[in-house]
């Protein structure tokens, strides 16, 4: 499931790279992969039959979750495009669902192993059509692998890199390999020339080193990883804020690749409906939507507003903006205080995740949809909730099972 949510079908390897821009444009499913997400989310959901206390109480545990996600489906009710809406809200919420089943099957650890065997398999992937296949992996922008474009390939491959470098210091029997295949997915995000993918790498990396250093010292270490989380997101908006003098070091124009005036023109669009939105995946979704304005406007065609917090207000409103930044943040402070409390370097993966998905949201599209970036988000939220639910009930009880043993 995770391969499939983070590399596509096979079906979708192999487009043009008009024929990828076009299906981008139309915000086209692929029905494919929809057949497939459903009957692996059947399975799981046969596996847990009869047995779904677990699930109801690890949704639980976080609640702003939860409500983004009904804001998500209560936006049908308005949505300009109401079955586009409901249908991006299914399989997302079926990826949800596989992340909750995630959390209450397994330790943090075994989906740490299972996710680098299938990034494992996606670098390889990646490799071969940029190398072998250079008409569909390779632009003249960038690397793009089996992704639509490099940015879709850079993002992929921060992430990956991340997995690999926590599974290198968590399996030691595995360590060369991981080193090797976390050194194959810098490489991709170089050959991507995705600028944005590098610093967000950079600095969610910079700030899993900090935590790691200040972990063992527990009345500095909160301070400590949250001053250098808000600096990394200070240093992509001062870079932001002073393009003019350091995109040059990247070879971008001022214009940060035209974001600047795209995000003026979708705040501007925004604002006609600021409470409430356009609907869930209604705005981005194809010449007939609210979106053909822009890409009158800006000829490139750009698929999404290149900011993750424009495009959730374009799509429930500035509420609903408001409350994914909380859900966001409050998961970032109990994945510090995970690290924290948790021994070993398993416990950076939720820290490392949650603050690249934060400093790539400022400058790319939103982590939440059919994507295995979603699912690992989702992982890591919820891994940091329950384990903060377990601290409270063993100050008042003692030691309890695990989800995974109380199945």
């Amino acid at each position: 499931m995770l391969f499939l949510l983070s590399f596509n079908t096979p079906n979708r390897w192999f487009l043009s790279r008009r024929e990828s821009l076009d299906i981008a444009i139309e915000a086209a499913a692929d029905p494919f992969a929809v057949i497939l997400v459903l009957g692996l989310t059947g399975f799981f959901a046969h596996k847990l039959a009869g047995n779904w206390q677990p699930m109801y109480w690890v949704a639980m545990q976080d609640r702003l979750f939860l409500a983004f996600f009904g804001l998500v489906g209560l936006s049908t009710l308005w949505s300009v495009e109401p079955v586009a809406t409901i249908r991006e809200t299914i399989v997302t919420l079926f990826v949800v669902f596989f992340g909750l089943y995630l959390v209450v099957r397994f330790s943090l650890r075994d989906v740490l192993f299972l996710s680098g065997v299938a990034f494992g398999i996606g670098v390889i992937v990646d490799l071969f059509f940029v190398f072998a296949l250079p008409d569909y992996g390779d632009t003249f922008a960038g690397w793009s692998g089996t992704q639509i474009n490099k940015n879709s390939l850079g993002r992929l491959h921060v992430l990956t890199a991340i997995v690999f470098l926590v599974g290198a210091r968590t399996f030691r029997r595995f360590r060369v390999i991981n080193y090797f295949l976390a050194g194959l997915s810098v490489a991709l995000v170089i050959g991507s020339t995705s600028s944005t993918s590098l610093v967000s790498l950079l600095l969610a990396l910079t700030t899993t080193v900090v935590a790691q250093i200040f972990r063992a010292r527990k009345s500095l270490f909160p301070a400590v990883v949250l001053s250098t989380m808000l600096s990394a997101v200070t240093a992509v908006g001062f870079a932001t804020a002073n393009l003019g003098v350091l995109t040059e070091l990247f070879g971008k124009d001022v214009t940060f690749t035209g974001r600047t005036p795209l995000w003026d023109f979708t705040i501007a669009e925004s604002m006609e409906r600021p409470w409430t939105g356009f609907g869930w995946n209604a705005f981005w979704n194809g010449f007939g939507s609210p979106a053909h304005e822009v890409w009158v406007e800006f000829a490139w065609t750009p698929p999404h507003a290149h900011n993750a917090f424009i495009d959730y207000a374009l799509q429930v409103g500035w509420p609903g903006v408001i409350l994914f930044m909380i859900m966001i943040l409050r998961a970032s402070s109990r994945s510090i205080a995970y690290v924290r409390d948790t021994p070993g370097p398993t416990g950076l993966l939720p820290l490392a995740i949650i603050v690249f998905s934060l400093l790539f949201s400022l400058t790319e599209s939103g982590v939440v949809g059919r994507n295995g970036f979603f699912l690992l988000v989702t992982v890591s939220v919820y891994s940091v909730a329950v384990a903060r639910a377990r601290r409270q009930t063993e100050m008042r009880t003692g030691p309890s099972l695990s989800i995974s043993e109380s199945i």
